[in-house]
């Protein structure tokens, strides 16, 4: 509702997200890597060539202590 209102004008073009009593300001998504398929993609291709292509630049999803100091549960 805060970001819909008035007061919230000139936040822009961010990503948050909330976890228990906190936000969160996220880093904005930009491309690490892409792959091509000349053909388009099909959930087959996409496991045979896509997903291999790609899987050398995922995020690395152990990295929320660098982030998150406590955990609320």
């Amino acid at each position: 509702v805060y970001l819909a209102s008035d007061a919230a004008r000139e936040v822009t073009g961010q990503v948050f997200a909330a976890r228990h009593h906190e936000l969160f300001l996220m880093s904005q998504s930009r491309p690490l890597r892409s792959v091509h398929s000349e053909h388009g993609w099909t959930p087959q291709s996409i496991a045979e060539h896509g997903m291999p292509a790609l899987r050398g630049s995922f995020m690395d999803l152990a990295r929320s202590p660098d982030v998150f100091s406590w955990d609320p549960i």
